[in-house]
């Protein structure tokens, strides 16, 4: 086999990998809003707490690449944020907002009620006020859409010798957020909800892009760290989250102060891992067809699970004779609304991109990346 059929083979099987983090981060999202256990909310809490460490590595990844492109060409920021902007509303916005005009126009979920901030995408302020109304679920888009309107400067202007401070106090702009409103004796809202209580999350993303843009040995020091601190801290996390009586500071569980940072740094181990082919049970399990496939439309699955509820129990009224569970039909239903999504409405879409390419032919690039850009895509 030549290094190139090796390489594409390597990226296949790691985007394969990665698809399958994006099946099991939706399935924890499935078992809690459809799940009848006691600890399914912490699934749900995992499962968008993966999708923002995927979305901080994956962005932060085409950022860095289209920064050494614009030091080897000698400019092009301008063009390069109209790209990377065009190309995010591309992938985001149609269905989003074909979503939300169509839950506020039949007020589903009591989506008209909030209609102007999910058109802004500042719900998620609306819920870390304490006004829990509206679909909530869409909270973790606008944090994502946030997070967009700001990290394209910051990773092209920031120079890059002072890059990893950068995304370091990001990181910790997270904890000490979390830390300051257990202080202030707020509520749980805005330790969850808030875009500055999920920076951990986003920065860890991130950071573990910029431990590969450098090179296998710092890229190889991440792993080897993350790995260890990963795990103790996620004990200490589920120890808190199953404690009995809970452990309380003031009336708020202090698993609320440690999740988030616990999750960003086992989760950016585990995608750090999945770009990589996996041997074993665990790389099997990631290259699954189905979860892949599954991670594959998980956007569309996302979007739509928590309108699915509301579309079984007028088909139960059709349909008196079909006694499958409730939860099954929600989870069928957003499975198959996503798939229906993803092909005849979101893949025709993404097919514009080619019109809009990233440049991809620097004169020089001060580090080399191993990870072609049509994959971060």
């Amino acid at each position: 086999m030549s290094n190139c059929a090796a390489a594409g083979e390597q990226d296949g099987n790691r985007m394969r990998q990665l698809d399958g983090l994006r099946g099991l981060a939706i399935i924890g999202v499935f078992m809690n809003h459809f799940g009848q256990f006691s600890w399914s909310v912490s699934c749900g809490w995992m499962g968008v707490s993966l999708f923002f460490v995927l979305s901080g590595f994956l962005i932060t990844r085409i950022l860095l690449m289209q920064k050494s492109v614009m030091s080897g060409a000698g400019g092009g920021l301008w063009r390069t944020l109209g790209i990377f902007y065009a190309r995010r509303s591309l992938r985001i916005f149609p269905l989003y907002y074909g979503i939300v005009v169509i839950a506020c126009y039949w007020n589903l979920n009591q989506a008209s009620s909030v209609k102007w901030p999910l058109a802004t995408y500042t719900y998620n302020m609306v819920l870390a006020s304490g006004n829990i109304i509206g679909p909530g679920h869409l909270w973790s888009l606008c944090v994502e859409e946030q997070f967009y309107l700001v990290w394209p400067a910051l990773i092209l202007l920031c120079p890059l010798r002072i890059l990893p401070w950068m995304i370091a106090t990001v990181f910790i702009t997270g904890p000490l957020w979390r830390l300051g409103c257990f202080f202030a004796g707020t509520s749980r809202m805005p330790m969850y909800f808030s875009s500055f209580a999920c920076l951990d999350c986003l920065a860890a993303g991130s950071f573990l892009a910029w431990c590969e843009f450098k090179g296998p040995t710092v890229w190889n020091r991440f792993i080897t760290i993350s790995r260890p601190l990963g795990w103790i801290l996620m004990l200490v996390w589920a120890i808190a989250c199953i404690k009995a009586p809970p452990l309380l500071w003031g009336k708020v569980g202090i698993e609320w102060l440690v999740g988030n940072l616990a999750m960003a740094v086992f989760f950016a181990y585990a995608v750090g891992k999945a770009t990589q082919p996996l041997p074993g049970d665990y790389g099997a399990i990631l290259r699954m067809r189905w979860l892949g496939y599954l991670g594959t439309i998980s956007y569309g699955v996302y979007v739509l699970h928590m309108f699915a509820p509301v579309l079984w129990n007028q088909a139960r009224h059709w349909l008196p004779w079909v006694t499958i569970p409730s939860a099954y039909a929600c989870v069928f239903l957003s499975i198959a609304g996503g798939a229906f999504t993803w092909h005849f409405f979101e893949k025709p879409i993404q097919s514009l991109k080619r019109f809009l390419p990233y440049t991809t032919t620097p004169k020089s690039l001060d580090t080399p990346t191993s990870i072609p850009l049509k994959q971060a895509a």
